[in-house]
């Protein structure tokens, strides 16, 4: 008589926890994945959220009064820092080039370059 097998056999069991754990690390890889790309973008959003509102204090100010070129944000914002350079162009004085960067401390950040006429050049 033969005997039916019923269950199992070691080598499968074996197989099908390989497969699974394979898979297993190849999703947590993915989500990994899934989190720093979020994390990288919200940084981002918020240079762009912080360069806007710089760019409108240099608006404001009329670049005459500024004294400070660098600097970091206030609270909840002090892990971003900011930089602007800027330069007259030599056919017209009266326009000023703006180069504006916001960076979180992590590298991640977001450059504008623009152009803005001014009251009193130079």
């Amino acid at each position: 008589m033969s005997r039916k097998s019923t269950g199992f056999t070691l080598m499968e069991t074996t197989l099908a926890l390989t497969l699974l754990t394979v898979g297993m690390l190849t999703l947590a890889g993915v989500f990994s994945q899934i989190v720093k790309s979020n994390t990288v973008i919200k940084r981002k959003q918020i240079a762009a959220l912080l360069v806007t509102t710089k760019l409108t204090q240099l608006r404001t100010s009329s670049l005459t009064g500024i004294d400070e070129l660098e600097g970091t944000f206030d609270e909840p914002f002090q892990n971003y820092s900011w930089q602007v350079q800027f330069g007259y162009r030599p056919d017209n004085d009266k326009v000023a080039d703006i180069w504006l960067e916001v960076r979180h401390k992590s590298g991640t950040g977001v450059k504008l370059w623009t152009q803005m006429m001014v009251k009193n050049a130079q």
